[in-house]
């Protein structure tokens, strides 16, 4: 069963059920299954392709039957009732349908009508737009949660990058108070306390940066939850979890097989042109009415059949010769193979940057590996140092503060690889 219908209940409820107190999201998951229950445009997708579903008639068409009910007066004065007929029709088959009739002398009559040259692939063309609209319902979740997991990790790591930096605006600005007490004792040169001040100047300029960065990174996530802070709290994810998560999905797209082939433009053009053939295959050069009525008039006053009947008509216009359609429709199949070649190629090459992109996103975690590794042995010196009495506690603490900016830029190396993953997973079978 498809993503799709595997939380149905679950949005179903929410069109339902609003949250009405604040609610916490905590983890990657928690996101992930709140995107899909609340997300508007997922929702209505699953919904049309429910409404797709309920379009599949299959090849009985008891579903049209009807029944009717009808009074007459031929002479209101001499008999002020009416002559009332009841009748049902009962249309089994395309070609197929039966009907009965019975009036107030209950007189009526049993028929059938046949059509055999009738021919429609009506059936199948609503599976088509079934499988098209369960394709698109598939696709809009996998966007939705590649587009909100990767919100809530830039979110993350600017939130961790501008807590990093208020330390550091913290730290430059003490140094810059340091330098200019130095300078009044004469410990200081003016040149240093410039430079001090220039570096705190710095600091508050990048530290405004990125807590503008991070004002937008929450508006897009909360955007793509379809909600606001006041009413969803999500909580920050920690390294530990994106590792985790990373793994999981390190392992699910190694078990699976690159299928550009798959993608949602590939597998929406394949079905348009399979609906344009099975138009072609519904005209025909010569497409004519025939229609074949059988019945028995009965009385059920009198025993038996009163008589036994039938006609059969034939409807011939200058509209049943149809080849100029036939010659329309396959020059539009042609564009459409064309159309299915394009999206073919244009899947192959985003595949192909997916590939690309993750492969740099490995890349630079290995590099921003070692740099951790070589920031927290020169943390560890440092602090050697400064037990020793050979530095700081300002320079203590500025190597403490590389070394969360390393750990920062591990965590965003983390995110980069997890997002370049839920991208290539498109394109997985």
């Amino acid at each position: 069963m498809r993503k799709a219908f595997l939380v149905l209940l679950l949005f179903l409820t929410a069109a339902v059920f609003q949250v009405t107190a604040e609610e916490t999201l905590e983890g990657i998951d928690a996101v992930r299954s709140y995107a899909l229950e609340h997300n508007l445009t997922y929702r209505t997708a699953v919904w049309e392709a429910l409404k797709a579903r309920n379009n599949i008639e299959g090849i009985f068409t008891l579903d049209k039957s009807s029944l009717s009910l009808s009074g007459n007066w031929n002479d209101i004065a001499a008999n002020p009732l009416p002559e009332l007929e009841a009748g049902v029709s009962l249309p089994i088959l395309e070609q197929v349908a039966f009907n009965a009739s019975l009036d107030s002398d209950l007189k009526g009559r049993l028929g059938i009508v046949l059509t055999p040259l009738a021919h429609s692939s009506s059936d199948e063309q609503a599976e088509l737009a079934y499988q098209k609209a369960l394709a698109l319902a598939d696709e809009t979740a996998l966007s939705v949660e590649n587009d909100t997991l990767a919100a809530l990790l830039r979110w993350s790591a600017t939130e961790r990058k501008t807590s990093v930096q208020e330390k550091v605006t913290a730290l430059r600005e003490q140094l810059y108070q340091d330098d200019k007490t130095r300078y009044a004792a004469g410990e200081a040169t003016l040149d240093e306390v410039r430079s001090s001040l220039k570096a705190w100047s710095e600091a508050r300029v990048q530290l405004t940066t990125l807590q503008n960065q991070l004002q937008q990174t929450v508006t897009n996530l909360y955007a793509l939850l379809h909600t606001e802070p006041a009413e969803v709290s999500v909580t920050q994810v920690e390294t530990e979890e994106l590792l985790s998560s990373l793994q999981v999905l390190l392992e699910e797209t190694v078990s699976s097989s690159g299928n550009p082939s798959s993608t949602w433009q590939v597998t929406s053009t394949k079905i348009e042109a399979r609906k344009l053939q099975l138009e072609l295959q519904d005209i025909w050069l010569f497409d004519p009415d025939l229609k074949v009525n059988a019945g028995l008039d009965i009385d059920l006053h009198t025993p038996g059949i009163s008589s036994v009947g039938g006609s059969v008509t034939l409807s011939v216009g200058l509209q049943d010769f149809r080849s100029e359609e036939k010659e329309e429709l396959t020059r539009d199949i042609g564009l459409a193979e064309e159309q299915i070649a394009l999206a073919v190629a244009e899947s192959n090459l985003a595949y192909k940057q997916a590939m690309g992109s993750l492969e740099n996103a490995n890349l630079a975690r290995q590099i921003v590996e070692l740099e951790l590794e070589e920031t927290r042995e020169l943390a560890d010196e440092s602090a050697f140092l400064y037990d020793r009495g050979e530095i700081s506690a300002a320079e203590l603490e500025e190597a403490r503060l590389l070394l969360l900016q390393a750990d920062n830029d591990y965590f965003s190396a983390l995110a980069d690889q997890f997002i370049a993953l839920l991208e290539l997973r498109r394109y997985m079978d």
